[in-house]
């Protein structure tokens, strides 16, 4: 008998937690790179209070689509087999620590990091419901860009700087494509399931090939901001270095259109999710590198 640890394990869906701590390390990056100072309790805070509302959502929406009948994949079965229940109260929990430890960065930051803490919880509770979720009506990628990007990118990095920078914005927008293709392939792995459950998901909407050819246009989107905004002096130099992730993104691109055997989308998003965390990795360690050294050097001064 599968315990209800396991399957609460299972709903955490920890494998996608790089989506969202490693988007909101890039604020503080870039704060860390203009020359201020990160208060580590700030960061730290930050970082809990992502990974519990990140996990409260993934439970939310294993408790939904439970009840709505979507999704019925084998990892599902099993939660069916059981009282879904105590999926609700975890998440509820998750919630509420995530939300004191947004108070106290609150209390440390100011207003607006309140209002944007309040916009994701909204975004958070909205993307899954039983009567109305944005994500049974083709809103679900964009809820997710949102809130895993220029949303998520703004929050941080005003929670360690008190200050909004829309260069930031526009550099967490790159990951929130990410993050939002994840969720596409998923969408278009499920297609069968969710027409018979009665919801409506952005790849529905348009043929399968068109669906490929715009998941495709969301995969190298971000390679396009980071280009440009580095050729226009938007971004500095060494954020160049999430260029390397290039050479993963192109694994998906094969896996999508592989012509001699169905699409595999669950290697596809798995793979996504890869290319997300090393293209955000790599900007942490453009941004931050370079000024750690330049600061090593002035002290030796």
């Amino acid at each position: 008998m599968i315990k209800k640890q396991s399957i609460y394990l299972t709903s955490l869906r920890a494998y996608s937690f790089p989506l969202s701590i490693s988007s909101a390390l890039i604020g503080p990056a870039w704060a860390y790179s203009e020359g201020y100072k990160i208060d580590t309790l700030s960061l730290i805070l930050l970082c809990i209070a992502v990974l519990l509302y990140h996990g409260a959502v993934n439970m939310l929406n294993d408790y939904f689509d439970y009840k709505k009948g979507v999704d019925k994949n084998e990892r599902q079965l099993v939660v069916n087999k059981k009282t879904p229940q105590f999926l609700l109260h975890y998440a509820v929990a998750l919630f509420a620590f995530g939300t004191i430890c947004g108070l106290i960065l609150f209390f440390l930051s100011g207003l607006p990091l309140l209002i944007m803490g309040i916009a994701g919880a909204l975004l958070s509770l909205l993307y899954t419901g039983k009567k109305f979720s944005l994500k049974y009506i083709a809103m679900g990628e964009v809820t997710v860009f949102i809130t895993f990007g220029p949303l998520l990118g703004a929050a941080s990095f005003y929670a360690v700087t008190s200050i909004i920078s829309a260069e930031l914005i526009l550099l967490t927008s790159a990951t929130g494509f990410f993050a939002a293709l994840v969720l596409f392939l998923n969408n278009m792995r499920d297609i069968r399931d969710d027409i018979k459950a009665g919801i409506i998901t952005l790849p529905m909407l348009m043929k399968e090939q068109t669906a490929k050819r715009v998941a495709m246009l969301i995969l190298f989107l971000p390679y396009v901001i980071i280009i440009v905004a580095t050729a226009l002096d938007i971004f500095p130099i060494f954020v160049l270095l999430s260029l390397t992730s290039v050479f993963f993104a192109a694994k998906v691109f094969k896996t999508v259109f592989d012509k001699t055997a169905t699409a595999n989308y669950d290697k596809a998003l798995m793979n996504t999710i890869k290319v997300h965390t090393i293209f955000a990795i790599s900007c942490i360690a453009g941004l931050t590198l370079p000024a750690l050294i330049r600061r090593l050097i002035e002290t030796l001064k």
